[in-house]
């Protein structure tokens, strides 16, 4: 059965993603916090379920972090508009832009996505199982294996090389690992410090425990839980309005 989503456990996921971000250890990992923080923020600024949904592009070019900096925008997306299946994966979609190379990594955003956004009320096992589901009449075979399969990686053969990796790589974390194991772990940090951070963020999605956090850093991220909130839709589309607002390219000329 999911878990009853409501107001108080978005309010308790997106302090514990704050947490992870805030917790991400060494130097290696600034460019994937930075971009965490980025799209962290976009989510407390706009209102992504309203008319004006089109601007929220979070990226200008390629992020801090490579590839898989698209993956971890997607995060913050699945935090505001969780149960907007639809809107949802319209937006992951877009954010690596127009860019014909970057046709592969639309997919993978959309996976992301809705992985995290399934966390905040699945077991993981499950949530795995929906987004196969989801997927199977779109995603590449391998990308549908890496979603059943049940193997653990060392973090010294992890890779932020592509977006592939970055989402294979947070894929075996997310089954075989714990928060407090990520930020522990060196080599993950040194070798692929975006996978780290892709997966931490899944789990502090599904409510894993974080290592403590002091009273003082709690109270200064209320301010932006309260703002991600302000914005996040909590029901899901009617059926009558599944069709989000056209994204800048989709518009027709006026």
């Amino acid at each position: 059965m999911p878990t009853t989503f409501t107001n108080d456990l978005l309010r308790e996921r997106i302090t514990s993603v704050l947490r992870f971000e805030s917790l991400i250890p060494f130097p290696a990992a600034a460019p994937a916090r930075e971009d965490l923080q980025l799209g962290l923020h976009a989510a407390a600024e706009h209102h992504l379920a309203s008319a004006h949904l089109s601007r929220i592009v979070p990226f200008h070019g390629t992020p801090g972090s490579g590839e898989g900096g698209y993956l971890l925008h997607t995060v913050p997306l699945a935090l505001t508009i969780p149960l907007n299946r639809p809107l949802l994966r319209r937006l992951a979609a877009h954010l690596p832009g127009d860019a014909p190379q970057l046709e592969g990594v639309r997919i993978l955003s959309i996976a992301a996505a809705l992985i995290a956004a399934d966390l905040l009320s699945y077991e993981i096992p499950i949530v795995l199982l929906r987004v196969h589901q989801s997927l199977l009449e779109e995603a590449p075979t391998l990308l549908l294996d890496w979603l059943r399969e049940d193997s653990s990686t060392p973090a010294a053969e992890l890779s932020d090389a592509s977006a592939a990796d970055v989402l294979h790589g947070a894929l075996s974390l997310l089954t075989h690992s714990t928060l407090e194991n990520i930020l522990q772990d060196h080599s993950l940090w040194e070798h692929a410090p975006v996978t780290g951070a892709l997966a931490g963020t899944w789990l502090a999605c599904a409510g894993l425990p974080l290592p403590h956090t002091s009273p003082a850093a709690d109270h200064d991220m209320l301010g932006l839980v309260d703002r991600i909130l302000d914005h996040a839709q909590m029901e899901p589309p009617r059926f009558d309005l599944l069709s989000p607002p056209a994204l800048p390219h989709e518009a027709s000329p006026s």
